[in-house]
């Protein structure tokens, strides 16, 4: 994970992800339905997508920049996503 990357996981940041993976277990992986999952958590929470976003690529690539992390998830499937965003939250 690139010192970038690693400063955007700060306890609220990984408080929030770790909800979102919670919310995320279990649920249809395509990439559509990831999109409107994570959509739905963001308005059950109040949270922005500034709020989720570059701490989950963060989280999940280790990077600032990736392509869409809603196709990274769809890639690397429920198992390895939820794996890293434990990971990177610990």
């Amino acid at each position: 994970m690139t010192d970038e990357a690693s400063a955007l996981l700060n306890t609220d940041a990984k408080n929030n992800l770790l909800k979102l993976a919670t919310n995320l277990h279990g649920l249809s992986w395509k990439k559509d339905n990831l999109g409107r999952h994570i959509q739905r958590f963001l308005e059950d929470h109040g949270l922005k997508m500034r709020d989720v976003g570059l701490p989950l690529r963060a989280a999940i690539t280790g990077t600032k920049q990736s392509p869409s992390i809603v196709d990274i998830m769809a890639a690397l499937g429920e198992s390895e996503t939820l794996a890293r965003l434990r990971a990177a939250c610990k």
